[in-house]
């Protein structure tokens, strides 16, 4: 296997995305790969009577504007780690940008955050990080925040 030459990873602003991204800045040194960051939003659409528009036209450019704000905060942890890489803002829901933009770079995997929900919350919400697993052209390192570690290590040893 030749070493990983691109790393991947979507921001949220989490602090399980937050953790990635450590991840992701010490194997990208590790293995002198450029990283990437993702942030994808999608617009909701709410829903408007037939031949009616809801919503204002300047809410999208100011709409994308944050997000750009939000994304450049969050694309700075990878300068201040010297690395090479790029940043993908994106209108689209996560999985699919996320999975796409890994089909152009084919060539490293996706480091990403999980919430760990379960049971209602998984089946109503569902997961960004499962739909990305099924879908990704490549591997998924997936990661969990701190707080998550605690609640794991209070599990019963037959459970893990």
């Amino acid at each position: 296997m030749d070493a990983y030459r691109t790393l991947l990873v979507p921001a949220d602003s989490s602090p399980h995305s937050e953790r990635a991204l450590d991840h992701a800045i010490y194997l990208a040194k590790a293995v002198g790969a450029e990283l990437h960051r993702v942030l994808a939003y999608a617009h909701p659409v709410p829903p408007a009577p037939p031949g009616e528009v809801l919503v204002p036209n300047d809410y999208w450019g100011t709409d994308r504007d944050e997000a750009g704000r939000r994304f450049e905060a969050a694309f700075s942890p990878v300068i201040d780690a010297g690395l090479r890489g790029r940043s993908h803002l994106v209108d689209d829901h996560p999985e699919y940008a996320i999975t796409e933009i890994a089909r152009e770079l084919s060539e490293g995997p996706i480091a990403m955050g999980t919430r760990g929900r379960t049971g209602l919350a998984r089946l109503l919400v569902g997961s960004v990080a499962e739909r990305t697993l099924r879908f990704a052209p490549c591997p998924v390192l997936t990661v969990r925040a701190p707080d998550e570690d605690a609640a794991f290590d209070r599990l019963p040893e037959s459970t893990r």
